[in-house]
């Protein structure tokens, strides 16, 4: 969803269907990031800590 010219009053926009367009569920953006997003949700829920991951994944580039 894509806002344009938005009234704003006290933290709330005000929307109307001239100040929206709506975009489509897949954008060029999130598609390229698909795979690294699936997997960092998937270590989430597995309990892995994001941290120590990446070290893991840059040390191994470092080595092989």
């Amino acid at each position: 969803m894509l806002l344009k010219d938005v009234f704003i009053r006290r933290g709330i926009g005000f929307l109307e269907p001239k100040c929206v367009v709506m975009k489509g569920h897949q954008t060029q953006d999130r598609e390229a990031c698909q795979d690294d997003e699936f997997m960092r949700g998937l270590r989430l829920r597995l309990g892995y800590a994001i941290g120590l991951w990446f070290v893991l994944q840059f040390i191994l580039t470092l080595y092989f």
